[in-house]
């Protein structure tokens, strides 16, 4: 999908007036959340968007199914944190912290734009959004309420 330069303009705008954007990118098509199927051939076009943020993601290797949860809010609870293996696209942030990592690389990070406490959470792996099937709570599931509690009190 690209992106067109009025959308970019306006999600710019929503952050630098203090506003929180979630950008997420997938190596690969999900189905049913499991198993990682073709490849995104798409995923380069998200940095079209996350470049105005100092985020960059790169064709590079592929993680785990688990990742290491930083020392962060947005991170209590979770021992570690759910991936698709497989299916993850390493980033870099400029002036980002971390919250995730998977073979020593960020998985997740939140990033600060503007003056008015804007924030970016990227995330480089769809997986994360995905339930635990036939368990009764989804592993990631801290995450997501804390996002949640994170997002209401900004």
């Amino acid at each position: 999908m690209a992106w067109s330069a009025e959308g970019i303009d306006v999600l710019r705008e929503y952050v630098e007036d203090g506003g929180l954007l979630v950008i997420l990118n997938s190596g690969h098509r999900l189905k049913h959340s499991y198993p990682p199927l073709d490849e995104n051939e798409d995923w380069s076009d998200v940095n079209a968007l996350s470049q105005v943020f100092g985020v960059s993601f790169y064709d590079g290797a592929t993680w785990s199914e688990l990742g290491r949860p930083a020392d962060h809010p947005l991170m209590d609870g979770l021992e570690v944190v759910s991936l698709a293996e497989s299916n993850g696209l390493p980033f870099t942030s400029e002036g980002g912290e971390a919250l995730a990592f998977a073979s020593n690389d960020p998985v997740m990070a939140l990033a600060p734009y503007g003056d008015t406490g804007g924030e970016v959470l990227v995330i480089g792996d769809i997986g994360v959004l995905r339930s635990n099937w036939g368990t009764d709570t989804p592993r990631n599931l801290p995450f997501w309420l804390n996002l949640a509690q994170y997002a209401l009190r900004r």
